[in-house]
């Protein structure tokens, strides 16, 4: 299977050098002991024993690589939802947003993949709230309270946007319970980009019930940025390279 899988990455990728290997481990375990030494790390989601890539492979190796992550649903998986897709967000890339410091490196990762590719970013903001426990149950509480998230939104994004000016940045607040937001987003995404340690419905992301759901209902490849990965990352580089470490962020 993997002397197949290597034929067929040569004939359709001849430019890109490539090496297959086989451990002796369980496939979470393997993955993640590769992913000390990579870039990034992209395993598949979907019901396929035979190559290892389960979606409990998948949820593993999110939460415990040492570099970021891709997780790409199976053709079948992502195109299994009903009713038409929000396009809002089509030929965007979607990422997820708090005002947490775990939520630094994925932001950086999804402006840097929007710069390179070219389109769109929709950060977006989820919440929800108990009707009941509006301040005086007037409709009008809602658009406070939107305006005021709309606001913190666009002050975690300035110095972003001053960062990558040629990003076209489309912050979206969303009233909507954060798991279902980012499922329903990736619907037409092209990509999704998560942190893990968030606040609120972000905290347990890929750790717990809501990476459980996010996983299993996502329609679209998601990168899981954890806090510290793109640090490593260029530690990584720099010693590959010989050269001093520069003070700038890193991306």
């Amino acid at each position: 299977m993997l002397a197949g899988l290597g034929n067929r990455i040569k004939e359709s990728n001849p430019d890109i050098p490539f090496v297959t290997t086989m451990a002796s481990t369980t496939p979470d375990e393997g993955l993640v002991s590769a992913s000390a030494g990579a870039s990034l790390m992209v395993v598949g989601h979907g019901r396929h024993p035979r190559a290892g890539t389960t979606g409990s492979t998948a949820a593993a190796v999110a939460a415990h690589a040492r570099c970021p992550v891709v997780v790409v649903p199976s053709a079948q998986h992502s195109h299994g939802a009903e009713g038409e897709p929000n396009t809002r967000f089509s030929g965007s890339i979607v990422v997820g947003l708090d005002d947490s410091p775990e939520c630094d490196d994925a932001l950086s990762f999804a402006f840097q993949e929007a710069s390179l590719r070219g389109i769109p970013l929709a950060p977006l903001h989820a919440f929800w709230m108990n009707p009941q426990f509006l301040p005086t149950g007037d409709p009008s509480d809602w658009e406070k309270i939107d305006s005021k998230a709309q606001s913190a939104v666009n002050a975690l994004l300035a110095r972003w946007t001053a960062r990558y000016p040629d990003v076209k940045t489309e912050p979206v607040v969303a009233r909507m319970r954060p798991p279902e937001a980012l499922v329903e987003a990736s619907r037409s995404a092209e990509l999704l980009v998560v942190g893990s340690r968030g606040r609120g419905g972000f905290s347990s992301l890929l750790l717990g019930s809501v990476s459980r759901k996010v996983l299993h209902h996502v329609q679209c490849p998601v990168a899981v940025v954890r806090r510290g990965q793109l640090a490593a990352l260029h530690d990584i580089s720099v010693r590959s390279a010989e050269k001093p470490v520069c003070d700038g962020p890193t991306a």
